[in-house]
């Protein structure tokens, strides 16, 4: 669940096993079970840190949050439902491993194209922490290279279960072939980038984080001016801070660190707070990014916001609404989204997607 150091490894090998399972299902009912058992296996595997998302945001226990999370398995992870039954169906047809093989992985991959994830995730994006090996995405993005590790995958299932010693040293070329290229082209790919770099000095950014979250259940124990207050003081504190140690061309702050609308206030006191925001700005002469809700008329949206200096003392802002919002937190399909839904379900979302406004 955890895309960093070596966890890139299991990509190119952790589906043998199922694989090799797979090598004994001989109807389309059995496909389907494996792939169910696959499909909710990984998703507790990957996204189990999901079902304490649900149980805090609907206030209800974990294990409420992993029996919404199984139950969601199959709209997360579709692929794995149809993949056996393609490889099934290949096999049926008298292809060949390889022909198996690629009838899968394409399968695989128009699944998830095809059909709506809830997080739009893909193998590949496992293969971030190998920077010459996740280079290829410029050519094919990361579904590319998930369709590489699901032959590299299909290559050891061949080598370690293959009839024949000339068909065993085919799948030993095979997955050599694909890392190999990966390996070589990120190699030049890298090279490359590495001449192009230009001689200029970075920009200079402070990140601020003050580790504060659970904003709902503070405005409910704060109320909502006091818990708005405290949010800003910190972030406050720990940008002055950054700003004392050394010169900063830009400073940002999280999503949502100012949870109300700014430049649309709802009251005096916002108004009062949104101009401490931009005075902060104006008085420290260095550019705020942070994420705040932009309003347009009914409508709020979840946005990043630019308050930048200007010449004269003067501010500009800049906003970009949150185009790809979470599922029911941040917002709810239409065909849900009806008064007895929300009563019974207070946390639901009620942003829109946006864009640069």
């Amino acid at each position: 669940a955890r895309v960093e150091g070596a966890t890139f490894v299991l990509g190119w090998f952790a589906l043998l096993p199922w694989l090799a399972a797979l090598e004994r299902v001989r109807g389309f009912p059995t496909a389907l079970l494996a792939g169910l058992l696959l499909c909710e296996l990984f998703t507790l595997a990957v996204f189990f840190w999901f079902a304490g998302a649900i149980a805090n945001y609907a206030g209800v226990s974990l294990s409420v949050g992993v029996a919404v999370l199984l139950l969601c398995a199959p709209l997360m992870q579709p692929q794995f439902l149809l993949w056996p039954a393609a490889r099934l169906l290949a096999r049926r047809a008298g292809g060949g491993r390889a022909a198996v093989a690629i009838v899968g992985a394409g399968v695989y991959l128009g699944s998830e194209w095809l059909l709506p994830k809830l997080f739009a995730d893909t193998l590949g994006h496992g293969q971030f922490p190998a920077p010459r090996l996740r280079q290829a995405a410029d050519l094919a993005g990361a579904p590319g290279l998930t369709f590489a590790l699901l032959l590299a995958n299909e290559s050891l299932l061949a080598l370690l279960r293959g009839p024949t010693r000339a068909g065993r040293r085919r799948a030993a070329a095979a997955f050599a072939g694909l890392a190999g290229a990966l390996l070589l082209y990120g190699e030049v790919r890298l090279g490359r980038l590495a001449a192009t770099r230009t001689t200029e000095a970075p920009l200079v950014a402070g990140i601020v984080q003050a580790d504060i979250s659970r904003y709902a259940r503070l405005a409910e124990e704060m109320g909502t001016y006091d818990a708005t207050r405290m949010i800003l003081d910190r972030h406050f504190a720990l940008s002055r801070q950054m700003l004392d140690g050394q010169p900063l061309e830009l400073l940002v702050w999280p999503e949502t660190v100012y949870p109300t609308t700014f430049g649309a206030p709802k009251s005096e006191a916002g108004a009062e707070l949104d101009r401490e925001i931009a005075g902060f700005v104006a008085f420290n002469r260095v550019p705020l990014l942070f994420g705040a809700y932009d309003a347009e008329g009914a409508e709020e949206y979840n946005a990043a916001l630019l308050l930048q200096p200007e010449g004269g003392g003067d501010l500009s802002l800049a906003a970009h609404r949150k185009a790809i919002l979470f599922p029911l937190t941040e917002r709810v399909p239409a065909w849900l989204d009806h008064a007895s839904v929300r009563a019974r379900l207070p946390w639901l979302g009620t942003w829109r997607g946006g864009g640069v406004a």
